[in-house]
């Protein structure tokens, strides 16, 4: 069975062979860091090992909630401006 189809069903109460898990890191960030620590080449690969059955998808403007740390899109999302960032005292004000 497909993670998709695993979710799908579990939403639909039919039976399913073992229940969706998602393991989430509050700053996206993390995941990439704590992948390599592990040595996953990839986030894609990391989540594969954890087994998550959801795939995250944001707006732009809450690209900060879970992307704070993430310097590069920052200034992105800056300059398109959905934040202003305090980058002297890590402040980011959305």
């Amino acid at each position: 069975m497909f993670k998709e189809e695993r979710v799908l069903k579990t939403i639909n109460k039919e039976e399913i062979d073992y229940l969706p898990s998602q393991i989430t890191f509050s700053d996206r960030t993390r995941l990439k860091k704590l992948g390599k620590i592990m040595g996953f080449a990839t986030v894609d690969e990391f989540e594969d090992y954890l087994q998550n059955h959801i795939f995250f998808t944001y707006t732009t403007n809450n690209m900060p909630l879970f992307n704070r740390n993430d310097e590069q899109m920052m200034k992105e999302v800056e300059k398109m401006g959905f934040v202003r960032i305090d980058w002297e005292n890590g402040v980011v004000y959305d």
